[in-house]
């Protein structure tokens, strides 16, 4: 599929600023990262990207619907950050409530301009208190997506085409460095700079499991270690392709 633009990106990025105890040192330092990622790297152009930062629950609701609601012909995705505290599948916001993930993606099934394109969500939040320690086994990651559903073009699946990358399994805290940002923040955008560009075209699950690796190799003075957790609804493979120092993407084509 051949658009104009390469998308849009919304970034949600709560610093509660305000709170000792609940302020995220470090959040900044993300949202720079991403902001160069996805211009520099994939060709985003600056007046697509929206960063909000410090929203209610409310206000996080109305950002939301308000993207959700834009027209998407000329673009070919769509991609919605969310920095901020959380439990299990809730994201806090500023007032201490808290929304849903499905809050956050739900809005963007009705678009009839993204039918058919990728919406790809990224939540940087704690999910549980609970601590990875290690442990002596080895885990092998499938990685390819191969999967092709033939449809109509009158019916189609509820959740299709939607991707959610979890900085960590349900039940796990999520850490971040106050001065080098999150963990999984830092090792999304080292892979996608990295693998990215190694190739003529890599596929966005094969980048995903790049920086879940190197996720897993980040450690803290107690020893606790994370991994992000992926859930995909994807109908075709997710390419990203080089062209010269810059990445088109997404290429959001079948395999061979």
């Amino acid at each position: 599929m051949n658009h104009p633009r390469r998308g849009r990106l919304l970034i949600i990025n709560n610093h509660f600023k305000g709170d000792e105890k609940l302020k995220r040192e470090g959040t900044v330092v993300d949202e720079e990262n991403l902001k160069k990622v996805f211009v520099n790297c994939l060709g985003f152009n600056e007046e697509d990207i929206t960063s909000l930062h410090d929203l209610t629950c409310e206000q996080i609701l109305i950002a939301v619907d308000q993207e959700a609601e834009k027209d998407y012909t000329d673009h070919a995705c769509v991609i919605v950050v969310v920095m901020t505290h959380g439990k299990e599948d809730l994201l806090m916001g500023e007032d201490g409530n808290y929304v849903t993930v499905d809050d956050i993606s739900e809005p963007f099934q009705f678009n009839e301009t993204l039918l058919g394109k990728p919406k790809i969500f990224i939540f940087q939040a704690c999910r549980g208190s609970g601590s990875m320690k290690p442990c002596e086994i080895t885990l092998e990651t499938d990685a390819n997506y191969f999967g092709i559903l033939e449809m109509s073009q009158n019916r189609v699946p509820a959740y299709p085409d939607f991707l959610f990358a979890f900085s960590t399994p349900q039940s796990f805290i999520s850490w971040q460095d106050e001065v080098e940002g999150s963990w999984f923040i830092q090792s999304l955008c080292s892979a996608i700079k990295n693998e990215a560009a190694d190739s003529e075209k890599k596929e966005i699950m094969e980048i995903l499991t790049k920086a879940n690796k190197g996720l897993s190799e980040k450690t803290n003075s107690r020893e606790f270690y994370q991994v992000a957790s992926f859930e995909s609804t994807l109908l075709k493979e997710l390419y990203f392709k080089t062209k010269k120092d810059v990445l088109v993407f997404p290429m959001y084509e079948t395999g061979n």
